[in-house]
């Protein structure tokens, strides 16, 4: 005779998948009417792993004399548990920041392990003081977020020589950079044609042009520059 089962077993929720049979707990053994050992095993052929949702669980029970009875389980997985932050550390940058000086933080998950963040900013780089909001999401949906200080210092001088430290307190007024922010192109528009110099924050010459003409600046990295009018006077522009 199979071993006696009687009642039915109580349903169980895990908040992770369950990847193998040896991550159930299982049920106890029924009495064997013959008094041996009765072995306790999911039924073959189950699939695994059990994802979100609920699963039919089937437990079957074998004597000594390989008489079987069954029982079954319900096994919901329900991952409810938002992603674990820890503290981020404010960033201070020099001029701006650039989306590749960014270390993209992580988060702990219960059932997905480590979860990399996202961040919210849509323009590069970071020319003034903001925060950046890091949001973590896991497999099942759930989401937790932190935000992270950053700070922007003034530029450094630019070391002596022939480009001397920079001011921009006297932009001109008569010449105008379009488009600003810029892509690939750009082009300082003027009353008068002149030669002009685009220099990076250190004050180096990255570019030379003229006033009135296409500039093709695909060799320059994204971030702030400056353009040099022949009177010492500058521009600023974003090249994204």
């Amino acid at each position: 005779m199979p071993p006696e089962v009687t009642g039915s077993l109580a349903p169980v929720t895990a908040q992770c998948p369950l990847n193998a049979e040896n991550e159930l707990t299982k049920p106890p053994a029924p009495t064997d009417n013959c008094g041996g050992t009765v072995n306790v095993a999911v039924k073959e052929g189950t699939s695994f792993p059990f994802q979100t949702g609920t699963t039919t669980l089937t437990w079957v029970y074998t004597d000594d004399k390989g008489n079987t009875s069954e029982q079954t389980q319900e096994v919901t997985i329900a991952d409810t548990m938002k992603p674990r932050v820890a503290a981020l550390d404010a960033i201070t940058a020099s001029c701006s920041l650039e989306e590749n000086d960014l270390t993209i933080p992580k988060a702990n998950d219960a059932c997905n392990g480590k979860i990399m963040g996202t961040h919210n900013v849509t323009n590069f780089p970071i020319t003034s003081n903001t925060s950046i909001t890091w949001t973590y999401t896991d497999n099942a949906g759930n989401t937790a977020a932190q935000t992270q200080a950053v700070t922007i210092t003034d530029c450094p001088p630019a070391t002596p020589g022939e480009n001397k430290p920079l001011s921009a307190a006297d932009d001109t007024k008569e010449a105008v950079v379009f488009p600003n922010p810029s892509g690939r192109y750009v082009e300082v528009q003027s009353p008068v044609e002149s030669p002009i110099r685009i220099l990076n924050l250190g004050g180096e010459l990255v570019l030379e042009s003229t006033t009135n003409t296409k500039i093709d600046a695909a060799s320059l990295h994204s971030g702030l520059y400056l353009i040099q009018l022949p009177d010492g006077r500058l521009l600023k522009f974003v090249k994204r």
